[in-house]
């Protein structure tokens, strides 16, 4: 039996892949829609954006995959569940936001 590939965390390559999503509006929603065309082991698990609007929207589109609705972006580095992050925010929080996700290990 031919053992599966894993990835550098050790992840079998066929396995789901949770993201997070910061920054739910039509940019946010735009790359979320190519990524999840391109490749079927993605999984929506949790939106974070202070725009219920945008994450109303953001919900409509990923229902499929019940994601968690999060209060602050900051929840979503603390699930463990989550392997990287879709950061789409305003660019004044780009920065806090991808030091955050490479801390958490995203």
């Amino acid at each position: 039996m031919k053992a599966a590939k894993t990835n550098k965390k050790g992840m079998k390559m066929n396995s789901v892949i949770d993201i997070g999503v910061i920054g739910c509006g039509v940019a946010g929603r735009s790359v979320m829609r190519r990524i999840l065309k391109r490749d079927s082991r993605i999984r929506v698990a949790a939106l974070y954006d202070p725009d219920q609007a945008s994450i109303d929207q953001a919900l409509d589109e990923t229902a499929s995959f019940s994601p968690q609705v999060c209060s602050d972006y900051r929840e979503i580095m603390d699930m463990p569940n989550i392997q990287w992050v879709l950061i789409a925010s305003w660019n004044v929080h780009h920065c806090e936001q991808v030091v955050a996700a490479f801390e958490a290990g995203k």
